[in-house]
């Protein structure tokens, strides 16, 4: 019962990092799309 307190932690902190990971790639990925539809609009 001792470990699950700090592994729990762990885990839960390991999730938010890879979803913080996650979500600024995708607000990356999101902009490159936004500026090359612009692009081929204004073409």
């Amino acid at each position: 019962m001792m470990f699950s307190g700090p592994w729990i932690n762990r885990l839960s902190h390991g999730c938010f990092a890879i979803y913080i990971i996650f979500l600024f790639f995708f607000m990356q990925c999101e902009v490159l799309i936004s500026v090359k539809f612009a692009e081929a609009i204004f073409d």
